[in-house]
């Protein structure tokens, strides 16, 4: 896990340096990378991407702040 954590920490840091004014191109690139990492993490601890999709629509259509109000204490 420590080595897919440092990817995803990589990952983050392209992406994060390329989105405010980046080329499109290379930011879809770069959320491209972060997204694979991310998945990979997800499968190396049993869990779908599916059940991550369900849960951002689950959110769709609430604001961040009532999203998190919402959530248990």
């Amino acid at each position: 896990m420590p080595k897919i954590l440092a990817k995803i920490a990589e990952e983050h840091g392209e992406l994060a340096a390329e989105l405010p004014a980046g080329d499109a191109g290379k930011v879809i690139h770069e959320t491209a990378d972060l997204l694979f990492h991310v998945m990979v993490g997800l499968v190396a601890r049993g869990l779908s991407i599916d059940a991550v999709l369900g849960e951002l629509a689950r959110r769709f259509g609430t604001s961040g702040h009532a999203e998190k109000a919402a959530r248990p204490k």
